[in-house]
């Protein structure tokens, strides 16, 4: 009968001891240690327990290291590669990490859309010149342009020339001219009202065609001026890659 009320005292004094030991701070193995010693002394050990200082716990500090976020562009310049579902992968992933997609599909992808985009522009493109190319006959049926005017625009259009803005503009001229024509037929304007309105529109065309002329004209000898350099000692104008004047024998450095 009293081995077993020694034995449940030993097992309260035992589990308290070790209670205090843990809520110190000591580790497992010490508490199991000190479980024991108030098992065998009971409240001494808890007391001695209870006495030992708190131990101080190792602050853990969580790092979290994060890099910068490349953007979409600085990949693009490491060789990174852009899927057709348009997220943005470095140049050593395989597959995107968006959609799972590999590198070598979605290149395949995305050439097959530019190539399905390009048919599409260049029908556009053919339909517009089209709808040039009747308009001009229009003018021609209209006695608005000669026979010669009609056939450079015919080879200009079927050729698959693009019609530039000064074109468009001097295309809506004529057909503004078509309908002054018409203003005529009709009795509203007299022909000499025609006549000056004509030579006002040929005017700003002919105006609009040398102001072209002369750009390109400005734009090629700025070109050429652009290719040679002028020698210090007697002015001739020698080629930028030359080391020295044919003409006085100067020295370019």
């Amino acid at each position: 009968m009293w081995f077993f009320v020694w034995l449940i005292w030993g097992l309260i004094w035992g589990y308290a001891t070790k209670s205090v030991i843990s809520n110190r701070g000591y580790d497992e193995k010490t508490a199991n240690t000190w479980s024991f010693y108030g098992f065998l002394f009971g409240i001494i050990a808890f007391f001695v327990a209870f006495s030992k200082p708190q131990v101080q716990q190792p602050t853990v500090i969580n790092t979290v290291q994060t890099s910068a976020v490349d953007s979409d562009r600085d990949i693009l310049k490491k060789g990174g590669w852009k899927c057709s579902c348009g997220k943005v992968n470095y140049s050593y992933a395989t597959t995107c990490s968006s959609c799972r997609e590999t590198k070598e599909q979605a290149e395949d992808e995305i050439y097959q859309r530019e190539q399905k985009e390009q048919v599409k522009k260049a029908k556009e493109q053919e339909m517009e010149n089209l709808k040039y190319l009747s308009e001009y006959k229009q003018l021609f049926d209209n006695g608005i342009i000669s026979q010669e005017e009609f056939d450079k625009k015919k080879q200009l259009i079927m050729n698959g020339g693009f019609l530039y803005d000064n074109q468009r503009k001097e295309l809506e001229n004529l057909k503004m001219l078509s309908q002054y024509k018409h203003l005529v037929e009709t009795g509203v304007i007299t022909q000499e009202d025609f006549e000056n309105k004509r030579q006002e529109i040929l005017y700003e065309n002919n105006q609009s065609k040398t102001s072209i002329a002369k750009k390109q004209e400005e734009g090629t000898a700025h070109e050429k001026l652009d290719r040679y350099k002028t020698c210090p000692s007697c002015e001739k104008k020698c080629l930028k890659s030359s080391k020295v004047c044919s003409q006085c024998g100067y020295e370019f450095y």
